[in-house]
């Protein structure tokens, strides 16, 4: 892959990936408070807002309930993973407050990197390094006032999304998707490394 390409203006953005010859394989855009995964090649998308949201809190907790009611009928063993499940979504199991817990943390060195004098962030979910980011001021990068205003923005759309989210489990996966929330205050990641 080559990468990711992103744009942004007044707020609104589009990231694509983008393969080894430059075309874009898939892309994201973010405007008027909602994401569009688009794939180009199937000629379909998948919008996610807060209304969206609501609503598949909503048919997930009906689930749920449906699935509390067949475990009576369940043999013990399946009644028991299917129990263990639902501990792990409702975060009874004791697993995702910890894993969900993130700090960041200065790393305590500078980088140079191309034209960028950047400082290095990790961020900590518990004694692991989960993602390192070196960053720059916004205004040592080139229309650093769009990409703050736009990453502020997706950021509190996440943000916003979390309160949503029917499970502790779910709202896990959008806070580890939500690395612009400490870019927004912090400055411009030029580098960003990934930890497993």
């Amino acid at each position: 892959d080559r990468g990711t390409v992103m744009y942004v203006q007044g707020g609104m953005a589009r990231i694509e990936n983008v393969d080894d010859r430059g075309r874009v394989k898939d892309f994201t855009i973010f405007r008027d408070s909602t994401f569009w995964d688009v794939d180009p090649s199937t000629r379909t998308f998948t919008r996610m807002d807060k209304p969206t949201m609501i609503q598949m809190a909503q048919m997930a907790n009906a689930r749920l309930e449906q699935m509390k009611t067949q475990m009576a009928s369940m043999p013990p063993e399946r009644r028991a993973m299917v129990q263990q499940m639902i501990n792990h979504l409702e975060g009874k199991d004791g697993t995702d407050a910890a894993e969900s817990k993130v700090e960041w943390k200065d790393a305590g060195q500078t980088e140079h990197v191309g034209q960028f004098t950047c400082h290095d962030w990790n961020e900590m979910r518990g004694d692991a390094i989960s993602t390192q980011f070196c960053v720059t001021a916004w205004t040592a990068v080139p229309a650093g006032d769009q990409l703050a205003i736009t990453m502020k923005r997706v950021s509190a759309f996440v943000q916003d999304m979390m309160s949503a989210a029917p499970f502790p489990a779910m709202t896990k996966s959008l806070a580890q998707k939500n690395p612009m929330a400490f870019a927004a205050t912090h400055g411009f990641p030029v580098v960003t490394r990934d930890f497993e």
